[in-house]
C-alpha cells in the first residue's frame, strides 16, 4: 500500500486489498464488523473533524466490537424492536493510537475521567467491549440531554438540570444495555461495555476484574489503515507508549492511577482517576 491512508481516495475501504487485510485484524482479535441496517444506524463523527478532538481520527466511518459485545447487541436489537426502538452507534472499538493520542493532547478530560489513558486506564475502547450509543424512534434521537461525547457534568448519568423525558430516556437506555448484558459508565449517559469494573463498596471504579482483563485485553496491534492522516502523521514523529506486562498488571488489575490534587477554588484534595473505560 502506498502513502498514508489519509492520502487514500475513499473507495479504498471497499478494495480488495484493504478488505483482506481488514478481514485478518478482525479474526485475530476477535472484533466484528458493524454495518448499518433497518435497526442500527452508524454515525461515526470520529471520522470527520465534528469531534471534541476537532480533529479527523479515524480514516473512514468504521464501527468494530468484540464478538461477545455483537451477541449482546443482537439481543438489545430485538429488544428494542418490541418497542419500536433503533439503535445509533457512535464508536466501538478505538485503536489504540487514537486513544493515546486523545490521552495526550487532553490530559484535563483524562483527569476528569472523560478519556481513558491507554496504559493506566481500563480502555475498554481499546479491549473492542465498549459501545458508544443512543436510542432512535420514528427517526429522530430520543432527548438524552447532552449529544454524544459532550465534556460536561450534564453528560453524567445523574446530572443537575435534566427534564424529566431526558431522565426517563436516559433510564430506558440505560435499563435496555443491562437487560443485554452491559453496565454503564456514571460519567457519560451514551457508553456502556461489558462487565468488566471492579467496583469498591461505594460503588466506585477501582480497577478491572482479573478474569474478564486476561479474557479482553488490551488490543495493541497498529492497523494503521483505520487512523486518519493526523492521527498517523503524529505518530511518526511522536513514538507512542504501549503499556508492558508490568504497568498492565499494576493499573489495570490493581486499579487506575489516581492522583490528588488541590483545587483551584478549593482548599480541600479531592481524589479523581484516569479510570475511564473509554
Amino acid at each position: 500500500m502506498q502513502g498514508s491512508p489519509g492520502l487514500i481516495e475513499e473507495n479504498f475501504f471497499n478494495s480488495p486489498e484493504f478488505l483482506e487485510d481488514e478481514k485478518k485484524f478482525l479474526e485475530k482479535n476477535k472484533l466484528v464488523k458493524i454495518t448499518k441496517n433497518d435497526d442500527v444506524i452508524i454515525e461515526v463523527s470520529y471520522a470527520t473533524q465534528d469531534n471534541f478532538c476537532n480533529k479527523k481520527l479515524y480514516s473512514h466511518p468504521f464501527i468494530y466490537c468484540h464478538e461477545d459485545v455483537y451477541e449482546s447487541l443482537k439481543i438489545l436489537v430485538e429488544n428494542l424492536k418490541k418497542e419500536n426502538l433503533k439503535l445509533k452507534i457512535f464508536d466501538g472499538f478505538r485503536p489504540y493510537k487514537v486513544q493515546a493520542f486523545m490521552a495526550e493532547k487532553f490530559p484535563n478530560f483524562v483527569d476528569d475521567g472523560y478519556v481513558s489513558h491507554p496504559i493506566e486506564g481500563i480502555a475498554t475502547h481499546v479491549r473492542g467491549i465498549a459501545i458508544d450509543l443512543t436510542l432512535v424512534k420514528d427517526e429522530i434521537e430520543l432527548d438524552m440531554g447532552t449529544a454524544f461525547d459532550s465534556m460536561l457534568t450534564k453528560s453524567n448519568y445523574i446530572a443537575e438540570g435534566l427534564t424529566e423525558i431526558q431522565i426517563t430516556n436516559r433510564k430506558l437506555l440505560k435499563d435496555h444495555m443491562i437487560k443485554a448484558g452491559f453496565e454503564g459508565y456514571k460519567k457519560e449517559w451514551w457508553h456502556f461495555n461489558l462487565k468488566i469494573f471492579n467496583l469498591d463498596k461505594d460503588g466506585e471504579i477501582i480497577g478491572a476484574l482479573e478474569e474478564t482483563h486476561k479474557k479482553y485485553p488490551k488490543i495493541l496491534e497498529d492497523f494503521s489503515a483505520l487512523c486518519s492522516k493526523e492521527i498517523n502523521d503524529f505518530y511518526k514523529k511522536n513514538t507512542p507508549k504501549y503499556p508492558t506486562q508490568t504497568t498492565a498488571k499494576s493499573h489495570d488489575n490493581k486499579g487506575y492511577y489516581s492522583l490528588f490534587y488541590n483545587a483551584l477554588n478549593s482548599f480541600k484534595k479531592n481524589f479523581t482517576s484516569n479510570a475511564r473505560q473509554n
